[in-house]
């Protein structure tokens, strides 16, 4: 009996021991986001379940966790009727998130517009807003995620603020950005939301910190406002442009055709803007003598030097310089064929056209001087060129 008696107090003495425990035992949770998806026409409820799953995605990359309006463990249901932001507000308070997310998309065709809202539940504030339209092809994904991305560069700062004071930490440890990064919300940014209570001053929110930022996981995508070509490690970039001979060269031959091909290797810490590598291409001209003609080739074959500036969401200026040896051939009827090694120097400059994620156009206007003796032979060449950041 006495045995009895004191298995079920020292039972009972380690149920009331647990049940002392402080609530900073248990592991924190991830700040919350309550995620809205609405389509605004019938033909877009096709997309729905890409929508959501890449919204989803990039999310959980950002150490959020993702509760979808009317689905908790799921695809939300098609049909849910556009809520106004206070109701939207309350919702995502009544699910104890923190933030909250609305898209509304539409698809038509082969276009499809997005459009997304990105709140703070607590002092109920709009932080930042994005529209965003493209071609419904297999780049669909990429034009959702562009534009979250977009989203969330404005927002960076509030989420790692969040996250830190939760003391929750992502498995991603190279999401946050660090204070300060462009594109970051500020106080032009915050406004309240329509119908809702604002809490606190409307120019700031309190500042608790972000993460630091310890680097980046291999394969992820980072916003563009941090480098739109972060994450890329090599650069192929072929030209072609007409040459136009200057000086003692145009007598000769007034214009050639050239090809070049860049391959460039991308340093990490340049964001996919810096290129060091390689040039290698051939000018095709015809040179017309006092008796005869011949036909010429320049080979060159050096080093490169490229550097891309970013304008906008898809605009940027190029700047390249390159330099080496390079094969000079004429073949002529009275001396048969002559070879020739000359250095070369070259330079350009271009506007850049971002056309897809790693993809780009650009016309540029190089220059360029092979030093032949007695007389230089120098160009222009304006052309143009496709890159590819991989």
């Amino acid at each position: 009996m006495l045995r009895s008696l004191g298995f079920w107090a020292a039972a009972g003495f380690l149920l009331a021991a647990c049940g002392l425990l402080p609530a900073e035992a248990s592991a924190p949770s991830a700040p919350a986001a309550w995620v809205q998806v609405l389509a605004s026409d019938p033909e877009g409820e096709v997309f729905r379940p890409v929508v959501e799953e890449a919204l989803r995605y990039r999310l959980e990359r950002q150490g959020l966790a993702v509760r979808l309006r009317g689905a908790p463990g799921g695809t939300s249901p098609a049909g849910i009727t556009p809520a106004s932001p206070v109701s939207l507000l309350e919702g995502a308070s009544r699910a104890g998130a923190d933030f909250a997310l609305e898209c509304r998309y539409s698809g038509s065709g082969s276009r499809l517009a997005i459009s997304l809202d990105w709140y703070d539940v607590p002092p109920g504030l709009l932080l930042a807003a994005v529209d965003r339209k493209g071609r419904v092809d297999l780049e669909l994904d990429s034009i959702i995620l562009d534009a979250l991305d977009e989203l969330l560069s404005r927002v960076r700062e509030r989420i790692d603020e969040r996250i830190a004071a939760s003391g929750f930490r992502p498995a991603s440890p190279g999401r946050a950005a660090p204070a300060g990064a462009p594109g970051t919300a500020g106080p032009a940014q915050t406004r309240p939301a329509p119908g809702a209570p604002a809490e606190g001053p409307a120019s700031g929110l309190p500042a608790a910190g972000p993460l630091p930022q310890t680097g980046t996981l291999p394969g992820e995508v980072v916003p563009p406002a941090a480098g739109r070509y972060e994450g890329a490690r090599l650069l192929l970039a072929p030209t072609l442009a007409p040459f136009v001979a200057v000086g003692a060269a145009s007598y000769y031959f007034p214009i050639g055709y050239q090809s070049t091909l860049q391959v460039d290797f991308l340093p990490r810490g340049a964001r996919g803007r810096l290129g060091l590598g390689g040039l290698a291409g051939v000018t095709v001209f015809q040179a017309q003598g006092a008796t005869e003609e011949s036909l010429g080739f320049l080979v060159p074959l050096g080093v490169s030097l490229r550097y891309s500036l970013e304008l906008g969401e898809r605009w940027g200026l190029l700047f390249q310089l390159g330099a080496g040896p390079a094969l000079l051939a004429m073949g002529t009827e009275s001396l048969g064929t002559l070879v020739k090694v000359l250095p070369f120097l070259r330079s350009g400059v271009g506007a850049e056209l971002v056309l897809a994620r790693g993809l780009s156009l650009a016309l540029e206007a190089a220059y360029e001087v092979y030093f032949e003796s007695p007389y230089l032979i120098m160009g222009f060449a304006p052309g143009l060129c496709i890159s590819w950041r991989m």
